[in-house]
């Protein structure tokens, strides 16, 4: 009997069946032919049968779709065994290859790329896998264009980038615009930035005021709350946020009060320009001189004082011969510089002899005080400063 196509039904007697229901003799018969059937598919042992399967399975003539798989070629086998590591190449059995550069194509193989490999995007292999090491990649073209690990730190703000590199912590950025300070006073920076001074007195921290001429020395804003002895955080550089309700673009001063405003106080306090609502660009540049710090009015030879600071003085001055006398009078100013231009003169000369007057006024700036001597012939002078820093 040859083995089937499909599957035998075969009918079960029970108990209780006699030979008129299911056949005695059938049934054995059946029985019979599917036991050779299976015999036959089976093959005995060492079966010169080809389609059995102990012929397909350990006959060495056995051919595909045998369970051997014989190439058209001889089969060779290379390396050592080890359960699953060999890959087949054509005909040949072999180990994978060694992870060489460049110039494996065995199939299944797998290559570390050279650096002219990744920088031409191409592998010298027709077959092989390339991977690439992170050095490699380093070296090549594309490492450069790819930021270290502390490039990339330092983009995250965290770490200390390498000291060649073009990348700032803001770490780095804080060291460099702001620094731990010792208050004088109570200052409350931490809701809103308070623009504030260095008493060189005590080396301590005190807000500034645009009333009192001894607090218009702005250096800094303090950005967290510090008390008299206590440290708090001065930002000096940059960009200070924590405002509210600025006007973007405006230059801004400390008002009266220690506040922000786009009007000067009493003396000018200018500390930057809003670059949006709530912040700040600090200028200490050439928007920050010749800011006003007051004036003082003298007459008759008084000196004039000047506020600390003051690196500026222009000086309004009217001298006369006598206070009835119009024609032998004199109104000019004259600008003085704490360093350098300290001095300065302002005379009138009348020719036809010891007959006649000469009157004027000369000034003289040292530390804080403008000493104003009247030339010979004057007998009144007033003069108004005005002081800048």
């Amino acid at each position: 009997m040859a083995y089937p196509t499909d599957l035998s039904a075969l009918t079960n007697p029970t108990a209780g069946d006699d030979t008129s229901t299911v056949d005695h003799a059938a049934q054995h018969s059946t029985a019979n032919d599917a036991i050779e059937a299976l015999e036959a598919k089976v093959g005995v042992d060492s079966s010169a049968v080809t389609s059995s399967l102990d012929y397909k399975s350990t006959n060495a003539a056995s051919v595909d779709p045998g369970h051997k798989h014989t190439p058209t070629t001889s089969l060779v086998i290379t390396g050592t065994p080890d359960g699953s590591k060999f890959l087949r190449d054509d005909d040949t059995w072999a180990e994978p290859p060694t992870v060489v550069d460049a110039d494996e194509t065995t199939q299944g193989g797998v290559e570390e790329a050279t650096t002219a490999e990744v920088d031409a995007g191409t592998a010298s292999g027709t077959v092989a896998k390339l991977f690439i090491t992170p050095a490699k990649l380093a070296a090549s073209i594309f490492g450069l264009q790819l930021p270290t690990r502390d490039e990339k730190d330092a983009l995250a703000g965290t770490g200390t980038p390498a000291s060649g590199n073009k990348f700032v912590t803001q770490d780095t950025l804080d060291a460099i615009q702001k620094d731990s300070q010792t208050a004088g006073a109570t200052i409350s920076g931490a809701t809103t930035p308070v623009a504030c001074y260095m008493l060189n007195s005590d080396d301590e921290w005190y807000a500034c005021d645009a009333n009192d001429q001894t607090k218009l020395d702005f250096q800094g804003f303090a950005i967290t709350n510090g008390t008299d002895g206590a440290s708090m955080d001065i930002q000096f550089e940059g960009i200070v946020p924590g405002f509210t309700s600025l006007t973007k673009g405006a230059r801004y001063y400390v008002s009266d009060t220690g506040t922000m405003t786009t009007t000067m106080g009493t003396y000018e306090v200018y500390v930057g320009i809003a670059l949006s609502t709530t912040e700040i660009l600090i200028d200490k540049g050439a928007n920050a001189s010749w800011q006003y710090m007051g004036s003082d009015t003298q007459a008759d030879a008084t000196n004039l004082t000047s506020p600390a600071g003051a690196r500026f003085a222009v000086i309004k001055i009217e001298v006369r011969q006598s206070s009835d006398d119009n024609t032998n009078a004199i109104t000019a100013e004259l600008t003085l510089s704490s360093h350098g231009k300290t001095t300065g003169v302002l005379k009138k000369e009348t020719p036809g002899g010891a007959s006649e007057a000469d009157i004027g006024i000369t000034a003289s700036w040292s530390g804080t005080t403008i000493t104003m001597t009247e030339i010979t012939d004057t007998t009144e002078s007033d003069y108004t400063a005005y002081y800048y820093r």
